[in-house]
């Protein structure tokens, strides 16, 4: 998905792309450096890897001071693992830990890193990736026996957290979004 967000937004005229990456130097990240560039529009690959606390912190350090951007418009929280694939009974606290960390607390850090600085302003976008599996009203309706809990744990801190940033930031655009 991450790849298609960056495709789709860098094809735009006048766009400036900052496409954050567990590690720059892999091939796949690499490649994003073939894909089509609208005119006046530009790629920056960044490092952030969301299963190290404080990671966000740092590559929002990087755009602010060495990339030199003082805003941004659209940010798009959208790393996600997933876990053991076991019932409630079997859930392996240590395993619902990193899942929380990557699928929740990371974007949480995102949004503080560059909430602290500014640079969202009103009308921005922050939109975070959710799941149908995080929603209480759907457990056992899912229609297909998914049975990892941890992930939905996690996803439903993220669905909670993108209300309530919703509510306590009106001026800005806050929403989970679901990829069905």
């Amino acid at each position: 998905m991450g790849r298609g967000y960056v495709q789709t937004y860098l094809a735009r005229p006048n766009t400036v792309v900052l496409a954050a990456v567990r590690d720059p130097a892999h091939p796949t990240a690499k490649s994003l450096a073939d894909l089509a560039v609208g005119p006046g529009s530009q790629l920056h690959v960044l490092k952030l890897d969301c299963s190290i606390p404080g990671d966000a912190i740092k590559a929002v350090e990087v755009i602010a001071t060495q990339l030199k951007i003082p805003s941004l418009d659209v940010v798009i929280g959208n790393a996600g693992i997933v876990g053991s694939r076991v019932h409630v009974s079997k859930v392996p606290l240590e395993g619902c830990l990193d899942l929380c960390q990557v699928n929740a607390w990371s974007h949480l850090e995102l949004f503080q890193a560059v909430f602290r600085r500014k640079m969202l302003q009103p009308g921005a976008k922050f939109v975070v990736t959710g799941t149908g599996l995080a929603s209480v009203g759907l457990v056992g309706n899912i229609g297909m026996p998914f049975h990892d809990a941890s992930y939905s744990f996690s996803k439903a801190i993220v669905h909670f957290m993108g209300v309530k940033l919703s509510a306590e930031n009106p001026d800005l655009i806050v929403f989970v979004l679901d990829p069905g």
